[in-house]
């Protein structure tokens, strides 16, 4: 399973539990941001599923003909953390651009945080004041999410998951659903596959009741139902 670093927080108890229901099956995951885990698909040409944080990657990965069938199982939200206690007093993505302020994204060509984060600031219209203050863009967003549990950064713009994950070190302040549609999460049968039928059944649990529970205990929003309004 090539799986989106962000999304670990979901996959790694997904893996558990059908490891638990299925022990004949093997599982492995690696872990990168999405657009490199599609470099790394399309140099090896194996594996059995894609799990990208955008449905932008997987779009890449179908036009380049490397799947044979996709679902949807959740959405992500992008989200602005700051240190606990949010000492810098940041409020809003505006205040970004204050002087002196640490702010990291993910990197856009890398991972689909990146992308997110950097049209909601151009949405916004602050993007060329925020950019000055942008001292990492990060190959992933667990990174983001370490560095400001860190205090290397002051705030940065992560997925809702991401946000869930570090919320006993970090403050999540909610970024206006008007600047930005929420990122699908599909997975993806890849072509390569020598086990399309054990593939398709793990693409199934993850779109099961199981699998949507174990969605919103990663803190990102089921599939079922549709986008967050």
């Amino acid at each position: 399973v090539y799986c989106g670093a962000g999304i670990r927080p979901f996959m790694d108890p997904v893996v558990e539990e059908y490891k638990q229901a299925h022990p004949e099956i093997r599982l492995d995951v690696g872990y990168a941001g999405s657009g490199c885990l599609l470099s790394q698909l399309s140099f090896a040409r194996r594996g059995d599923l894609y799990l990208p944080g955008e449905d932008y990657y997987l779009n890449q990965a179908k036009g380049r003909g490397f799947l044979t069938d996709q679902k949807l199982v959740a959405y992500l939200e992008p989200v602005l953390i700051v240190q606990k206690g949010n000492p810098k007093k940041i409020e809003q993505l505006a205040d970004l651009a204050r002087k002196g302020l640490k702010v990291g994204v993910g990197e856009p060509e890398a991972c689909a945080a990146g992308r997110a984060a950097e049209a909601l600031l151009k949405k916004a219209k602050v993007f060329d004041k925020v950019s000055p203050n942008i001292v990492l863009r990060a190959g992933n967003v667990p990174e983001l999410g370490n560095q400001v549990k860190l205090k290397a950064l002051d705030a940065a713009i992560v997925w809702n998951v991401t946000a869930t994950q570090v919320a006993d070190s970090c403050d999540e302040i909610k970024i206006p659903k008007a600047l930005y549609e929420p990122s699908p999460v599909p997975v993806g049968i890849l072509k390569f596959t020598q086990h399309e039928a054990q593939a398709r059944a793990f693409l199934g649990f993850c779109a099961s009741p199981k699998g949507q529970d174990l969605v919103k205990a990663a803190g990102m929003v089921p599939a079922e139902g549709g986008p967050p309004a």
